[in-house]
């Protein structure tokens, strides 16, 4: 009995900390709820401020479907000022919904995903990891990214894509990061 319960207790303080570290970092509640619909038909996921023409769909279906290219997986929290923001000026940007239709967009609601968030060792929010279609970490950004910043990660994730397209094509492995 002791033993489940001292796990529980770890449990709730694990818990504990996952929601309260965005909120020390500055992804409080200071400008309310981030806007998300529910589920659409076909598992999409899409903003409510509709700012941006970007889809993003969920993990499971994300990871699926990538076929080829690469994924950019985007954790948040319902309540993260940053994370809004982002939705409406960086997402929004012409040249962000033009790379992205290169990526497979997958948004991960942390607050229903903590074991993904423990997995991909996400514990600050915003972050958006670049991953290959493998699923293999190109590039990681923690915090507000603007339009340029992420436009220059974006170009070399495609390029990292694309340069282990052509080795494994030739038949060479691809290099390792």
């Amino acid at each position: 009995m002791e033993l489940t319960e001292e796990m529980s207790k770890k449990n709730i303080l694990k818990l504990l900390i996952f929601f309260a570290i965005p909120a020390l970092i500055g992804c409080g509640a200071e400008r309310g709820p981030f806007l998300l619909s529910t589920m659409s038909q076909g598992g999409s996921l899409r903003t409510d401020a509709e700012p941006t023409d970007i889809v993003f769909v969920d993990f499971a279906s994300g990871t699926r479907t990538a076929s080829g290219r690469p994924m950019l997986v985007f954790f948040t929290l319902p309540q993260c000022a940053k994370a809004q923001q982002m939705m409406e000026t960086t997402f929004s940007d012409k040249e962000i919904r033009k790379l992205s239709q290169r990526f497979v967009c997958i948004l991960v609601d942390s607050s229903q995903n903590a074991a993904l968030c423990e997995e991909r060792n996400v514990s600050g929010f915003p972050t958006i990891l670049l991953l290959s279609p493998q699923g293999a970490e190109i590039q990681r950004m923690s915090g507000h990214q603007n339009a340029d910043q992420l436009s220059v990660q974006m170009q070399v994730a495609l390029q990292s894509t694309a340069s282990q397209l052509s080795s494994t094509v030739r038949g060479t492995p691809p290099l390792s990061r």
